[in-house]
C-alpha cells in the first residue's frame, strides 16, 4: 500500500480579491464545467460564493500536491473536480491531465481511493487529500 496527501490553506480574502477583479473569469479558470453549474447560483452572495470557492481552491492545491506535480505537466485547476453529495461530503474527481498522471502513478497498483475533507473556519479554507494506492 502506498499513501500520497497534500494539505493547502486558503484565506478567503485573497479569493475574495481575485473574484472582485477578474469575476466570472476567475470561477472559469478553477472550476469545471459542472462546478461552474454549481456555483454560479451563488453569485449573488458574494460571501457564500468566496467561501465555497475558498474551499475548491485549497482542496484542488491539496490534490495537486498529492498527485505529486502540483500545477505543472498540464495539470490545471478545472482538471480536479470538487462535488458535494447532498449531505454536503466533498468528493475529488480527477479529469483531462490530472486522470492521466494519476493512473501513471497508479500503474504499480490494482486499485486506488481518494478521501477529501475539507474545513472552514472565518477567514480561513483548508483542505487535507489522501490518495491511497492498494493491491487488493
Amino acid at each position: 500500500m502506498r499513501i500520497i496527501n497534500g494539505t493547502d490553506i486558503v484565506e478567503r480574502k485573497r479569493i475574495r480579491k481575485i473574484l472582485h477583479r477578474f469575476g466570472k473569469r476567475f470561477m472559469e479558470k478553477i472550476l469545471s464545467e459542472k462546478e461552474l453549474k454549481i456555483l454560479i447560483k451563488f453569485s449573488k452572495n458574494n460571501e457564500l460564493l468566496s467561501e465555497k470557492l475558498s474551499n475548491r481552491f485549497a482542496a484542488k492545491e491539496a490534490a495537486a500536491k498529492a498527485l505529486g506535480t502540483g500545477f505543472t505537466n498540464g495539470v490545471r485547476f478545472s482538471d480536479l473536480e470538487i462535488i458535494n453529495d447532498k449531505l454536503g461530503k466533498p468528493s475529488l474527481y480527477f479529469l483531462g491531465r490530472s486522470k492521466t498522471l494519476l493512473k501513471e502513478v497508479k500503474s504499480d497498483y490494482r486499485n486506488h481511493g481518494v478521501t477529501l475533507s475539507i474545513s472552514s473556519e472565518k477567514e480561513y479554507s483548508v483542505a487535507f487529500v489522501s490518495i491511497y494506492f492498494f493491491n487488493a
